[in-house]
């Protein structure tokens, strides 16, 4: 029963934040990326260092809006998203790549 209401909660907030943008169909730069997650009010982006990801995670880094907390793993920048929504109410980002072994 709580784990429906969950379900039933999480399922609004996600469709709360609207349709996907027109940019999100399409490969985009760094920046485009990160003002479409503040423009859908999620201000934290966590991950572990990828040379793939470099410009995503140095534009997080300099922005002024956006936090980017390193993980020493995936299971820890899941955590630290979890956190930060708990903490905060505020969506956050766990970042993933799958660049091959």
């Amino acid at each position: 029963m709580q784990l429906e209401r969950w379900g039933r909660e999480l399922r609004a907030r996600a469709t709360a934040f609207g349709p996907p943008l027109e940019s999100e169909t399409m490969p985009v730069d760094a920046d485009v990326f990160l003002a479409a997650l503040l423009q859908r009010g999620c201000p934290l982006i966590s991950g572990v260092p990828c040379s793939y990801l470099t410009a995503l995670i140095d534009a997080a880094i300099d922005s002024k809006s956006l936090r980017y907390v390193g993980a020493a793993n995936e299971g820890d920048a899941v955590a630290i998203a979890c956190g930060a929504y708990l903490g905060t109410g505020w969506p956050a980002l766990a970042m993933f790549q799958n660049s091959g072994l």
